[in-house]
């Protein structure tokens, strides 16, 4: 049993028995922690790499994908995001992607699903980020959701989403 973590230094702990590792993962992340299967991502350039899929509502209430995040880690790194710095490249709507076989359709498929699985959830929503992740094998991966995502590539949607709003209060 691995575990593998870290942003842009690696660390890698190895365990005989899988209650090791449990308690080992405990006391580095508490007993309420989410933890979930490792997944070999499809790399970019030799590097890990996933995806944001901006997700929105525009101004007829509809869910659409206007671009992606392709967010690359560092050489050697075992994550994306920003802060242990990874890169990011903004992809619009219809752009190749980068990953052989993955196309739009599949995306946005993807996407509206859960959007619509979230509101029926957690309410009325309007521009979601979708952090998802290619395997090697081109399956997806969604890790997480946020709600108020921080890329604010595309603002025009929201609002106009908010209009739709309005116009029907």
């Amino acid at each position: 049993y691995v575990s593998v973590h870290g942003g842009k230094t690696i660390r890698t702990r190895k365990f005989s028995r899988k209650d090791q590792l449990y308690h080992y993962l405990e006391g580095q992340l508490g007993s309420n922690a989410i933890i979930q299967q490792g997944i070999s991502l499809a790399t970019v350039n030799g590097c890990l790499s996933d995806l944001r899929i901006i997700t929105q509502k525009d101004d007829q209430g509809h869910w659409y994908v206007p671009n992606v995040a392709l967010r690359i880690a560092p050489t050697g790194a075992a994550v994306t995001n920003m802060s242990s710095g990874g890169k990011l490249s903004i992809i619009e709507f219809g752009q190749n992607l980068p990953y052989t076989g993955l196309t739009w359709d599949t995306l946005a498929q993807l996407s509206i699903e859960i959007a619509i699985a979230m509101e029926a959830s957690f309410g009325r929503l309007g521009d979601l980020g979708l952090d998802v992740g290619v395997d090697q094998d081109g399956n997806l991966w969604l890790f997480e959701v946020n709600s108020k995502p921080a890329d604010k590539s595309c603002i025009g949607p929201p609002l106009g989403y908010a209009k739709y709003l309005s116009d029907r209060c």
